[in-house]
């Protein structure tokens, strides 16, 4: 077994990350060792080195959407072997608390993070813990899927439970305000979930062409024309039954719910900066029965969901990646993530340095 890992991204506090050697994590009962081959850069992740989180525990190794080749086997593990492809799930929820005996799993008191309590993916070995294994929810991946596109399937699962919280179901009209990779992926699940009428709302025309071409029926670029007039002229005036907000700005948020119709559902997805806040007149809620509701993070069968749409192809993901770094370059990754005229999803490939 090698001695230690070639690089690892490790948080210290904000705009404090160093990319290091670190000794190869050691592998106990119950647990796998996995070499990270391919690993997304979330939005969250660049918001923690820039603002951090009180829910990240420095120093740690960030990253969380990942997926790799099983390199060593704890004892007692019998459902993996040396060389199998997998994906593993950010969290793995204790199944004891409150939430998760109710079904809420990712509001989970006491769960286990990759990249917040326990270390990462920005690196080029992360060890499973055993109650990822004791949950059942390591995900072997097929030959014909590479590592790149497994790296979604987190994402996609977050976008299931923020589709579900908006009330998205087959004939209702459905806005999401963002054109980034989530944006993108909740056009497509609105497609599957029976929409009747999707529009995406963004600020970049070849993200606003591609929704387009993923499912969208109508784009609309919030640069050129006011979003909230142009919902409802394509509503006819009513609102959308649906909306779907992935952008955490306090004056996008207002505006999705003036888009939304009586009886609708507005779900904030993106995460805001710590201290926003917003203003809303009650008597919108009030007359309207609107549920303004948010949703985070996904359950076990939101992953699940997620992944089997994922292995098939049911949701087309290689389209969202606009680039490729390695570890090294991380800094360069966060530099081009921050320019949204030119990045969608970018992944970290860890390995061959």
């Amino acid at each position: 077994m090698l001695v230690v890992v070639l690089k690892a991204a490790i948080y210290y506090g904000p705009k404090q990350l160093e990319i290091k050697d670190v000794d190869v994590p050691k592998v106990g009962e119950g647990e796998i060792l996995v070499k990270v081959r391919a690993v997304g850069l979330c939005p969250t992740d660049v918001r923690i080195y820039f603002f951090g989180s009180s829910s990240v525990k420095p120093p740690i190794i960030l990253g969380h959407e990942f997926a790799g080749e099983v390199v060593e086997i704890g004892g007692k593990v019998s459902e993996l072997e040396i060389g199998d492809k997998v994906n593993v799930p950010a969290d793995a929820f204790c199944g004891r608390c409150k939430m998760c005996r109710i079904g809420r799993e990712n509001l989970c008191e006491d769960p286990l993070s990759f990249g917040y309590n326990i270390d990462g993916a920005y690196a080029e070995y992360v060890k499973i813990p055993k109650r990822f294994l004791s949950r059942g929810v390591i995900f072997h991946l097929p030959d014909n899927i590479s590592f790149e596109e497994a790296t979604f399937v987190e994402p996609v699962a977050c976008s299931i439970n923020g589709v579900r919280k908006a009330g998205v179901e087959a004939g209702k009209s459905v806005v999401i305000i963002g054109d980034g990779p989530m944006g993108l992926i909740q056009v497509q699940l609105s497609r599957l979930f029976g929409a009747d009428s999707i529009i995406l709302i963004g600020l970049h025309d070849w993200k606003l062409q591609l929704a387009k071409k993923l499912g969208a029926d109508y784009i609309i670029n919030a640069l050129h024309s006011d979003p909230v007039e142009e919902v409802l002229n394509l509503t006819d005036g009513r609102g959308a039954d649906s909306v779907i907000v992935t952008i955490g700005v306090p004056e996008v948020i207002e505006q999705g719910l003036k888009m939304a119709g009586k009886n609708g559902f507005v779900n904030i997805f993106g995460g805001s900066r710590k201290g926003s806040a917003i203003t809303i007149d009650p008597n919108v809620l009030h007359y309207y029965e609107i549920c303004f509701t948010g949703s985070s993070g996904y359950t076990f069968n939101d992953y699940e969901f997620a992944y089997k749409l994922v292995v098939k192809r049911k949701i087309n993901v290689k389209k969202l990646i606009s680039h490729k770094f390695k570890l090294s370059e991380l800094f360069d990754a966060i530099n081009q993530f921050q320019n949204k005229e030119k990045s969608l999803k970018i992944i970290i490939e860890p390995t061959g340095e």
